[in-house]
């Protein structure tokens, strides 16, 4: 498989910035996308079968992520979910070779996406400026997710926080389109003090 270079190359910049007490931007490399789809008739058998492949246990709910160890299931729209894991795990094949082939599409966009993550105190600040989300625990709890839009950006949001991790925002985005969101990002992460990371 062709390697994927960072979408970021060359422009995360200063290093650090700040005390890192406030926000960290980073983008995260090494993991795979691909998508499920599969056909009407076959909703119910299809989301039993992708639980049994991928060990999901019971979901968060409307517009919750799943997740089993290091992969994470996202529901995008009806019939159709993304399934994210690091690189290592073979996550195209491991699902190629399963009974899922049989209800449906599973198409790659791993080379397509990137992910940036927002974590620290005051990610919410930061995502607050520049989504019409509310971000607040009480009403985007770890674990939920939802389409948005950052800077005329349009992202995955998941608030990928777990077990005392504090904040953590993972946005998945084109890859054509990182550095025309990770610059308004960026430029408001000064602003408000805070840390980045390459």
């Amino acid at each position: 498989m062709v390697e994927v270079i960072s979408a970021l190359a060359g422009h995360l910049p200063w290093g650090s910035l700040g005390d890192g007490q406030g926000v960290e931007l980073a983008e995260v490399t090494g993991h795979d996308m691909v998508q499920m789809a599969w056909w009407r008739d076959t909703d119910m058998m299809a989301r039993a079968v992708l639980d049994e492949v991928l060990a999901l246990t019971a979901g968060a709910g409307a517009g919750g992520a799943r997740k089993s160890g290091d992969v994470t299931v996202f529901p995008v729209r009806p019939g159709a979910v993304w399934i994210t894991a690091p690189a290592s795990a073979g996550l195209r094949d491991r699902l190629a070779g399963s009974p899922l082939t049989g209800f449906g599409t599973i198409t790659e966009l791993g080379h397509a996406y990137t992910l940036l993550r927002l974590s620290g105190p005051r990610a919410p600040a930061l995502l607050s400026r520049h989504a019409a989300v509310d971000v607040h625990p009480a009403v985007f709890p770890p674990g939920c997710c939802t389409f948005a839009s950052l800077a005329q950006v349009q992202v995955l949001l998941h608030n990928a926080a777990d077990g005392g991790r504090g904040c953590i925002f993972d946005l998945y985005l084109p890859r054509s389109q990182a550095l025309a969101l990770f610059q308004p990002l960026a430029a408001t992460a000064r602003i408000i003090n805070a840390a980045f990371t390459s």
